[in-house]
């Protein structure tokens, strides 16, 4: 089954440099403390190949997950999707705008096979559970986010 979850949040940033931030996954080891690192073979652009190695858990400290740009619209929108050789599916969605007030609002949607939670802890969890985990963890996420950026620029 597909988890799908979307939060939002206000930065006092400029949108281009959150954008540009958020767009670059090689920076998600800063605030998605799951992240052991990420490679990009050239720009981020659509068509670009990232490999991402996360810590899925004690059992797992390294997954490592292949994903593909696939949409990168003018400095608003970028869109990884998993390739078709990875065994689990995610898609991250990560969606800024002018807040009108000189700052950013940032949509960051997570979609991901929730059976990888059996890959990680060796059983599965009920989907309610994985919701509230995925939802926590995304709040946490976004504040660490909206902290660096704040204070980087």
């Amino acid at each position: 089954m597909v988890i799908t979850q979307s939060l939002s949040i206000e930065i006092a940033a400029e949108r281009k440099k959150v954008f540009d931030y958020v767009a670059d996954l090689r920076n998600d080891r800063h605030w998605r403390r799951e992240i052991n690192g990420t490679t990009i073979a050239g720009e981020v652009q659509e068509g670009a190949i990232a490999l991402e190695d996360s810590r899925l858990s004690a059992k797992v400290p390294s997954y490592l997950r292949k994903l593909r740009c696939t949409e990168c619209v003018d400095q608003t929108r970028v869109v990884y999707t998993s390739c078709a050789e990875d065994s689990y599916f995610l898609r991250t969605v990560r969606t800024v705008y002018d807040n009108g007030r000189g700052g950013t609002h940032l949509s960051y949607t997570l979609e991901f096979d929730s059976s990888v939670v059996k890959v990680g802890l060796g059983f599965s969890l009920p989907q309610a559970i994985v919701n509230w985990v995925t939802r926590r963890a995304m709040r946490r996420y976004l504040k660490t986010l909206k902290e660096n950026l704040e204070l980087k620029y």
